[in-house]
């Protein structure tokens, strides 16, 4: 058998992991998750492009679920101890999670059949230019309403604090009308942008789009302090440039310079960041070294790690609903359905909201979930609620199908199913750190069903009246209509 250098990579990290659990005292429990996840790592590098939502998805579950026992094992960092039965459940949830999820993705990815379709992209250029126009001008305009949205919001933290955020934030947009309706029009924001991206503009036309794309993602995360977006936004465009790389052999998305810009970029986004969380919760921004700043970013983010250890602990006192149906207790569904939304800190959210963010931080926070303070939640967590280690497997094998076909570049489906799949591509990445329907949840919301009828039916009518006046003009042409005029 011939020896490649991936292979020696994989085999020195996973010896490496292996010395480390010997010497210096890590669990063997979670040196397995990082050897399992480090070989699905490098399955992902073997094909990149292909395999581009897969490697986002594996990055998120590092940073969010393994990053703080990473620290903690590997280098003493902040120990928090946990009885050994909860220790082994999150472990060997992880080990299931992975192992599914990489086995699924591998079977649904062999199981793809067929060749791109061709119609939608090459004999069908003037609805797609039309969607592309109107989803630009939408973009565009939404996207200023989206901006002054995050800065209002940023003025309300400013002013009370973030916890009333999560509080008192939705109250008092219900009671300003304008205000409301900047926050519902700022929502159209994200939905114009995919549908722009799924119509594949050329790379020197996404430029401006795209900076002002990243102008929002940094006023999110300096305004309103949510670093959340700002990694979903870089980690989507990771995917999209993915996608687009090699489509077009004329254009290369990912350059070697964008390559070596990011690797070096990355570090210091994670010290800035762990910097950022000091001032937004004491008012001091300070770093102690890089080294921390490096600890404190893998430390704040993987705190999703106690968030499936405490809903293990927490399991019997949770109230009983199914949280992976969280889906039908907002946007269209609800209304339809006339079951009741529940908003902010609440004991009715908590307790009859179908959310597993609130109805484990009211069981383990109390009366600091009430003030604002809050736990967030984890697909995997949520799926062990409701069925048990089965329902983990079922979850990842769905996952698993999900990024194969959001990665597929195969076999396309036009660009009103590429813009959907583009859509939910931050909120699976999100499930490791939130809910596991959110992406359904998001589909289902009035803004975002309202923008795709708004977009792709006035693209349709667009069409339907320039292939009308070319019938009636070819008419003419025919039966000598307008000749005798002149």
């Amino acid at each position: 058998m011939k020896v490649s250098i991936r292979m020696l990579y994989v085999f020195f990290a996973t010896l490496f992991f292996l010395i480390c659990s010997i010497f210096i005292g890590v669990e063997p429990m979670f040196v397995l998750v990082l050897v399992i996840w480090t070989l699905f790592i490098f399955y992902a590098c073997n094909n990149l492009k292909d395999r581009s939502m897969l490697f986002a998805f594996l990055i998120a579950f590092f940073i969010f679920l393994l990053g703080r026992d990473f620290v903690q094992q590997f280098f003493k960092y902040q120990i928090e101890f946990f009885d050994p039965d909860t220790q082994f459940h999150v472990y060997f949830s992880e080990i299931l999670s992975l192992v599914v999820l990489a086995f699924s993705y591998m079977f649904f990815a062999k199981c793809r059949t067929g060749s791109m379709k061709k119609t939608e992209y090459e004999y069908r250029v003037g609805h797609i230019n039309n969607v592309r126009k109107i989803s630009q001008y939408v973009y565009y305009m939404s996207w200023m309403v989206a901006v002054i949205s995050r800065i209002l919001v940023g003025r309300f933290v400013s002013n009370y604090g973030f916890t009333s955020y999560y509080i008192d934030y939705s109250e008092y947009l219900r009671g300003n009308t304008i205000l409301y309706l900047i926050s519902k029009v700022a929502l159209i924001m994200p939905v114009a942008w995919c549908i722009y991206l799924s119509t594949r503009p050329p790379k020197d036309k996404i430029r401006i789009p795209l900076l002002l794309y990243l102008i929002y993602l940094g006023t999110s995360i300096i305004g309103t302090g949510q670093r959340s977006t700002a990694l979903l936004g870089l980690l989507f465009l990771f995917v999209y440039f993915m996608y687009r790389n090699g489509l077009d052999p004329s254009e290369h998305w990912i350059t070697r310079k964008i390559t070596i810009i990011g690797t070096l970029a990355l570090p210091l986004i994670a010290v800035f960041v762990s910097a950022y969380s000091e001032w937004r919760e004491s008012g001091i921004m300070t770093v102690s070294s890089f080294n921390s700043g490096i600890m404190d970013f893998f430390y704040d983010q993987g705190v999703t790690s106690n968030i499936t250890k405490r809903a293990f602990m927490y399991k019997e006192r949770i109230p009983d609903q199914i949280y992976t149906l969280e889906f039908l207790h907002s946007g269209i569904l609800a209304r339809l359905l006339n079951i009741k939304v529940y908003h902010g800190n609440t004991v009715e959210h908590a307790m009859y909201g179908g959310s597993f963010t609130h109805s484990l931080g009211y069981v383990v926070l109390g009366s600091s979930y009430l003030a604002g303070r809050g736990t967030g939640s984890c697909y995997i967590a949520e799926l062990y609620q409701d069925f048990g280690y089965l329902g983990i497997l079922l979850g990842n094998i769905l996952y698993g199908f999900i990024l194969v076909k959001i990665a597929n570049r195969e076999k396309d489906s036009g660009i009103f199913w590429t813009s959907i799949k583009f859509y939910i591509i931050t909120q699976i990445i999100w499930a490791v750190r939130a809910s596991f329907s959110g992406f359904i949840s998001q589909l289902l919301a009035p803004t975002t069903i309202a923008t795709f009828i708004f977009i792709f039916g006035l693209a349709y009518m667009w069409e339907h009246s320039r292939r009308s006046r070319n019938y009636v003009d070819n008419i003419k042409v025919k039966t000598g209509i307008g000749n005798e005029q002149r």
